[in-house]
């Protein structure tokens, strides 16, 4: 009887296991799928910001296009990873961050908080350090306080200056 029941739990166990193990297969899947269609908005993003004039490489900001903006948007909280990946690469190029920075603004909500907050760290470039500030305070201005007011003392001026423009909008009459 004993052993019956043994193999009935091995067999209950083997039946669970092979199921967790499809469905991680399967969440794996689609984060992949996901991944893939964030680096090809991405890809088409930044190719625009390249082009070739009289045989040099030129290189200028060219913001996401709407059509962009809206598959990311639509995306929603599932372009959020893979998104953060390219704040936190530790091959900065600029652009990248800054496009990433500014998709995850468009989805918006507490969600991409956490990467935004990342996109602050000084080792990203201004540029890109502003606009996650400024996506910050239009998320939350309560919760974006506390990096606005750590900004006012930051090393590069131009993000002093944002913080304080910033502090004079949402907080100097709160005190």
């Amino acid at each position: 009887m004993r052993l019956k029941i043994l193999y009935f739990a091995l067999i209950l166990f083997g039946i669970t296991f092979a199921q967790a193990h499809a469905q991680i297969a399967a969440t794996r899947k689609g984060e992949d799928k996901n991944s893939a269609r964030v680096a090809r908005i991405m890809a088409r993003a930044l190719a625009r910001c390249r082009s070739q004039v009289h045989g040099f490489s030129k290189i200028s900001w060219v913001p996401p296009t709407n059509d962009d903006v809206q598959e990311i948007e639509a995306m929603g909280e599932l372009a959020v990873v893979p998104l953060s990946r390219y704040v936190d690469s530790e091959r900065k190029d600029g652009f990248s961050e800054l496009i990433a920075v500014r998709l995850l603004a468009a989805i918006g909500g507490q969600i991409v908080e956490v990467p935004l907050r990342r996109a602050l760290a000084s080792d990203q470039w201004e540029v890109t350090r502003t606009t996650a500030l400024d996506a910050l305070s239009s998320i939350s201005k309560d919760r974006a306080r506390p990096f606005v007011e750590a900004a006012l003392s930051d090393n590069s001026l131009s993000i002093r200056q944002r913080a304080s423009e910033l502090y004079r909008l949402y907080y100097s009459q709160a005190k």
